[in-house]
């Protein structure tokens, strides 16, 4: 007796594993395309580590770069209240045909380089702004302090106002 393909409806004779030839080959290529699929799944995640070793390798050779980068972020994208409001210099912000390269070059020949990784570049008067001049390096714990200090005001102007409270 002739053998025919295991699949329904298919009367075919068997090819392999008990199924005939064009049951075969599809079945055979949709395993293909399954295993392409992890392949490049693996590929990525390997190839998004190697990039994201890269990355912080630069930013730890870059640090000003990445001051005025995330200054820019969380002044011009994002609407955190502590930095509501703030100014950010033209010349810098991207979204105004300005180059954070620029600022970055600007921290560089006019503050210095980062003194150590403990230090954060700091914005001294916020009514004035992220701008050439109103920065400096401090330490992480002196800047923790001022923006508590800024948080603190803004809460007190806020509840002033809540309550109708003049100076």
């Amino acid at each position: 007796m002739k053998q025919i393909c295991r699949t329904e409806h298919c009367l075919k004779p068997i090819h392999a594993k008990g199924l005939c030839y064009n049951c075969y080959r599809r079945a055979w290529y949709a395993a293909d395309i399954v295993h392409q699929r992890i392949r490049q799944k693996k590929s990525r995640k390997r190839n998004r580590a190697k990039n994201v070793a890269r990355s912080k390798q630069w930013n730890r050779q870059h640090p000003e770069y990445g001051a005025v980068t995330s200054h820019f972020r969380v002044i011009c994208r994002t609407k955190n209240p502590n930095y509501f409001g703030i100014p950010f210099f033209d010349a810098w912000n991207p979204d105004r045909e300005g180059s954070i390269k620029t600022g970055e070059q600007w921290i560089l020949n006019n503050l210095g380089p980062r003194p150590s990784s403990t230090h954060q570049l700091h914005i001294v008067d916020r009514k004035l702004g992220f701008v050439p001049n109103n920065l400096q390096w401090v330490p992480r714990e002196r800047h923790k302090q001022e923006e508590m200090i800024a948080k603190l005001l803004r809460e007190n102007q806020q509840l002033r106002q809540k309550f109708g409270v003049r100076n």
